[in-house]
């Protein structure tokens, strides 16, 4: 278990600090109000001064990532480098189709669950389907990118950012041995300054005893300000319920069950 949680350690010291604060960026305030069409030439003029692999990037995924790192242009434009080359490497096109991870996206290990109180989108990874399902790693990690690319597609969530629900239930520490180190190092590298996402919250749902240990133990080493950002819930998760509304989440994380509004299957067959 030592061991375990100093790897877990050292990969969440290595994604910090490969990730740029939340303030780490110079706001241009006159862009981040100018209006849309502004906004789309300083896009294109960021990918004009890109690297030639990032000149065929989506002009939209291109203003997204200036609109994660405040139109920082240094800053916007290192993270396009960095989901460019990451891209390449993993044999990933910039906007991954739905088609592309069907069985993956029917896996149940991430469901999309609609937005909180105050906006914001939320990603559920359920960790336990990860023993029972056929899927490598990388092609999950694959559909957990799609997600994130299907839920930050609207201007607004670039600004308010997304909410992260990881459920333990039913999760053993030989879930562990799943993930090789090629697996450790992807999951690290597609979200360290890679993809313009602003995580504000990251709730940690039936975690037990021994993974909460060494969840601990893993942020102990984050800088405050990150620390802050993760909420172990209460069994009977009442703080998820204060953000959510029951009707939009599975019956797993207490919504209404089969009769009620949440299907994650449908909204799978509507995506593909």
């Amino acid at each position: 278990a030592a061991a375990t949680s100093g790897s877990l350690r050292e990969l969440a010291r290595q994604v910090v600090n490969a990730a740029p604060a939340d303030d780490a960026a110079s706001p241009d305030l006159e862009l981040l109000r100018a209006p849309r069409e502004r906004q789309l030439a300083a896009a294109l003029a960021l990918r004009r001064s890109s690297p030639p692999m990032c000149a065929r990037a989506p002009l939209r995924l291109v203003l997204q990532c200036l609109r994660q790192r405040d139109f920082d242009a240094r800053e916007a434009g290192q993270m396009l480098v960095n989901l460019c080359s990451f891209r390449r490497r993993e044999g990933w096109g910039l906007r991954i189709r739905a088609s592309e991870v069907e069985a993956a996206l029917r896996s149940d290990v991430h469901w999309l669950i609609g937005r909180d109180t105050t906006g914001r989108p939320g990603i559920v990874f359920n960790a336990r389907f990860l023993m029972s399902n056929e899927c490598s790693v990388r092609d999950l990690q694959k559909m957990g990118s799609f997600c994130m690319e299907q839920i930050t597609i609207p201007d607004d969530v670039q600004s308010s950012g997304v909410v992260v629900v990881l459920d333990a239930s039913a999760v053993p520490l030989s879930i562990l041995g799943r993930f090789a180190p090629a697996d450790w190092v992807r999951g690290a590298s597609m979200w360290s300054a890679s993809f313009p996402a602003k995580v504000k919250l990251i709730m940690l749902i039936n975690v037990g005893r021994c993974l909460s240990s060494i969840a601990k133990l893993c942020l102990a080493g984050l800088p405050a300000k990150l620390r802050q950002r993760v909420r172990f819930v209460s069994p009977d998760m009442r703080e998820l319920h204060e953000l959510f509304p029951r009707a939009s989440l599975p019956p797993s994380l207490g919504g209404p069950g089969p009769e009620g509004s949440w299907d994650w299957q449908a909204e799978g067959d509507a995506m593909l």
